[in-house]
Order: C-alpha cells, then sequence, then structure tokens
C-alpha cells in the first residue's frame, strides 16, 4: 500500500508547500487529489492486487491451505532454482537457509520463519547438502512443485486480464502486445535499481511470470524510498506500517471501520496505527453522527498535510531517478501502464469507503480531474457516452 504519495503531473511543489505554511486551505484539495493518484500508489495496488489475485486462486481454486502472500518469493526462488539444476547446471545446488535469503534480500530471521511455516505445511522440505553433511538445503515437497506450477498458471491467468486491459486502452498509433513493452520497461527499472541478484537478472526474459518478480520488487522499493526520503524530511517517527491508516484518510477523515475493512485487516490493528500518528502529531479526531450510532472519524492535521506536501518532493525525487534510468518516453509509459491498470482494476475504490472527497464539481474542475484520472482513449468514450 502506498503510504503517502503523489502525482508526477501534479501541481508545482513549492508553491503548494508555501501554501500550505501560510494555512491556505484551498491548497488542501489539489494536494489530496495528487496523493490519491500517483505512480507510487499505482504501482503498490497494482502489485497488492496482482499477489492477492493469485492467492485466491490457489485457495479457492486449487484448493491449497495455509498461504501466506510472504511464501511466494520463497517458492518461486525454489522452484527456479531446480528448474535450472534439472537443466543440467553442475554447478548449482538448491539453496541452503543462508543463501536463500540473499538471494530474496531478507534477513536470515525472516527467511527462517517463513521457511519454518513452510515446512510445517509440508510445502518445502530440508535435506542433507552432499558438499557438507551437517548443513541442510531447501527443496520443494511433491505438494510444493504443484503449488509452483499452479502459480504460475495461475500468473498467466492474471496477466491476461492485464493484458486485456492495455490493449483496451492503448492508442491506435501505440505499439502492439502491450503487456510485453509493459513488462520490459518494469524490468529495466528494476534492474537498473539493482533490485534483482544476478541469478534473478540472467533468468529474466520480457514474460508473464516475469509480473511475479518483479512488481513485489518495485513495490517494496517505493515504500522504502518514500520511508526514507519523508524520514529525511523530518518526519522521522513515520513507519511504512503508519500508511496502512494515512493512504486511506479522504479530505472528509477516516473511519476506523472502514479502513480496516479496506485493508482486510482487524479495527484494533487500525486503531493502533491511528493512536500511534494522533499522538505523533499527524492526525486528530472528530465524531460523526450517523443513523447507527455516532462514528469517530480522524482527520489529518497541519502536521499531516506537511508530511503529504513532503511525501510531494519525494514521488518528484523518485520519478527523476527513474526517468534516469529508462529514459522520458520509457519512463511515460510504464507510468500510463500503471495507471491503465490500476483504474481498468477499480482499485481506486478503496478511497470511496465513507472517506470520499469533496469536490468542486464546477465543469473546469472537472476537466482537470477526468483528465488526470483516465486516459484520452477513455475520456473519448466518456464523451460519447455523455453525448448519447
Amino acid at each position: 500500500m502506498t503510504m503517502f504519495s503523489t502525482n508526477s503531473d501534479h501541481a508545482d511543489i513549492e508553491a503548494v508547500i508555501a501554501s500550505l505554511n501560510t494555512g491556505d486551505s484551498s491548497a488542501m484539495e489539489p494536494l489530496w487529489v495528487s496523493y490519491s493518484n500517483n505512480m507510487a500508489r499505482h504501482a503498490i495496488a497494482v502489485s497488492r492486487h496482482f499477489q492477492l489475485s493469485l492467492m485466491t486462486m490457489l485457495t479457492e481454486e486449487a484448493g491449497f491451505s495455509g498461504l501466506r502472500l510472504s511464501f511466494e518469493p520463497v517458492i518461486a526462488a525454489l522452484a527456479r532454482r531446480r528448474a535450472l539444476i534439472q537443466q543440467g547446471d553442475t554447478k548449482l545446488y538448491d539453496f541452503r537457509p543462508s543463501e536463500l535469503a540473499n538471494q530474496l534480500g531478507v534477513s536470515k530471521q525472516v527467511c527462517n520463519q517463513t521457511i519454518n511455516q513452510l515446512e510445517a505445511l509440508d510445502y518445502v522440505q530440508r535435506i542433507a547438502d552432499p558438499r557438507d553433511g551437517r548443513a541442510r538445503l531447501l527443496c520443494l515437497t511433491n505438494s510444493g512443485f504443484r503449488l509452483a506450477l499452479e502459480g504460475q498458471n495461475g500468473i498467466q491467468k492474471v496477466a491476461a486480464d492485464y493484458a486485456n486491459l492495455l490493449t483496451v486502452t492503448q492508442s491506435t498509433k501505440a505499439q502492439s502486445q502491450p503487456l510485453t513493452i509493459f513488462i520490459q520497461h518494469l524490468n529495466a527499472l528494476v534492474n537498473g535499481l539493482g533490485l534483482l541478484t544476478s541469478q534473478q537478472a540472467l533468468s529474466s526474459s520480457p514474460n508473464d511470470q516475469l509480473l511475479g518478480v518483479l512488481l513485489p520488487q518495485l513495490s517494496h522499493y517505493f515504500s522504502q524510498r518514500l520511508l526514507t526520503l519523508t524520514q529525511l524530511a523530518g518526519h522521522r517517527s513515520i513507519t511504512v506500517a503508519h500508511g496502512q491508516v494515512l493512504a486511506l484518510i479522504g479530505l472528509d477523515g477516516g473511519a476506523i471501520q472502514s479502513m480496516a475493512n479496506t485493508q482486510n485487516v482487524s479495527k484494533q490493528a487500525i486503531s493502533v496505527m491511528a493512536n500511534d500518528l494522533e499522538k505523533l502529531g499527524y492526525l486528530s479526531r472528530s465524531s460523526q453522527i450517523t443513523a447507527n450510532a455516532k462514528m469517530v472519524l480522524f482527520n489529518f492535521t497541519e502536521q499531516g498535510w506537511q508530511l503529504m506536501a513532503d511525501s510531494m518532493s519525494a514521488i518528484s525525487t523518485i520519478e527523476k531517478e527513474f526517468i534516469e534510468i529508462l529514459g522520458a518516453q520509457a519512463f511515460k509509459q510504464l507510468q500510463q501502464g500503471f495507471k491503465t491498470l490500476y483504474f481498468g482494476l477499480k482499485l481506486e475504490a478503496e478511497l470511496l469507503v465513507n472517506n470520499k472527497p469533496a469536490v468542486n464539481t464546477s465543469p473546469d474542475n472537472l476537466a482537470k480531474l477526468v483528465k488526470q484520472h483516465y486516459t484520452p482513449e477513455q475520456v473519448s468514450e466518456l464523451i460519447r457516452q455523455l453525448t448519447i
């Protein structure tokens, strides 16, 4: 989930921050609109959709149990390594736990916790290392191999849906196979950021299976880079976990229950984060009387809006880094691809749960919002629908 982020086509950053510093409330709405519609939010939401869609297929359709999103990188890495071994690479062995942790870029403790969970579910087993009888290697069980295979099939299905969305919304002058182009740009960016290990990079060729590797990598990078830059801007107490609340608060505030429903977590978990942010000075609470009861809403304080403005600068910095890697044209294509998927999959609905912002509905303002949130082809279709 994007923590606090903004749009690359936002208004002048310095002007917005200056307006906030003078207490000008007119800066709030464009800042919130930018915060709710940007590449970071799009990329992280698409990555989450990809993983949750795959999880649903594996549990509800394939019948696997006990799965967690954190299992996917481990299963995929073990399956890829075994495939290379079976292809006759005599220099390779199955991973030792420490080697797998390095491959995935996580701590040994986190990796061991996941391995233990997978072992208890009979998806992973430990075997003797032929090079050292005291050491153990990690290998998929029969159930684990079946899980990996079904995962590949699931990726193909989700990728096919993405391909349809990208194809339908591309302009007539665009190149063919938009999903392939999207993956090529995504692959170049993730490699350029140095997020892939040498083995992952060597086995990478533009195809739908790469989405399972690339999307989580970019999503994680966005979250961590945003956190680093906003902490450097003075918000040192903010954590990634706070993003579960910050990303779901609209101009009219956010209710605990609706935020919990959207994140699919308990009210208690959201309450802890919201209360923490209130203590830190980023949120304040208010009450709203509904037909059934009194509802508590959390709202941004002046410090909270400043955090949002500082994140705007962070997004701008990150996008410049991406442009240096990809070039302006490829970056714009990748950015548009994420935007198309985000709105095509209706992932923006997370912002419409009891916290939809009150928007200026003048024709000029609506036109700006439509252009910001939709592709030129979608705008043309909207005009056609309105004139019928």
